[in-house]
């Protein structure tokens, strides 16, 4: 298999790879930590260093996976991983109305969602999965509202950002 990562994925990736005898290639790009690097390579996954932005590496990890007919991982934007985001908006809801209903006389829904969700982001597509969540709650019945959500990017890694702010000068 084939994921482009910033370093977290891919070492999560190599180790569920590695524990299932899967061949696994990832692409990092140049700022990620050579400790992170080192750890990937432990799994056994080889370790491809691309000079260049993580859209770069992601290009870069497409075309070789197409090439040799690998599985390339998308990320954030395949099902188990929207699905799997979900999580933490039930997580959050079940939990915030164990701590709210002791101060409520007779709760009406059996869940509560916060006021506000507040995710720090690279690429932006985590939340996608935690939205549905709260957006699926609601649908049962068993929330309100959805909470406000936010995003925010540190400035080392901040693509949302750039792209917004290069398509605002685009626009005047």
């Amino acid at each position: 298999m084939v994921v482009a990562s910033t370093g977290n994925v891919a070492i999560a990736y190599s180790a569920y790879a590695a524990r299932a005898g899967i061949k696994m290639w990832a692409f990092l790009t140049s700022s990620v930590p050579a400790a992170k690097m080192r750890e990937v390579a432990l799994y056994g996954s080889q370790v491809i260093k691309v000079t260049g932005s993580y859209d770069q590496a992601k290009e870069v990890a497409a075309e070789f996976a197409r090439q040799r007919n690998l599985f390339n991982d998308f990320g954030a934007r395949s099902i188990p991983c929207v699905e799997s985001m979900k999580t933490i908006s039930f997580e959050i809801a079940e939990q915030l109305a164990r701590i709210t209903s002791p101060l409520m006389d007779k709760p009406s829904l059996p869940w509560q969602v916060p006021d506000w969700y507040i995710q720090s982001v690279s690429g932006g597509l985590g939340p996608l999965g935690v939205h549905k969540g709260f957006e699926e709650m609601q649908k049962m019945g068993w929330t309100d509202r959805l909470p406000r959500m936010a995003m925010i990017q540190a400035d080392g890694c901040a693509p949302m950002v750039h792209a917004w702010k290069q398509s605002s000068k685009a626009a005047i």
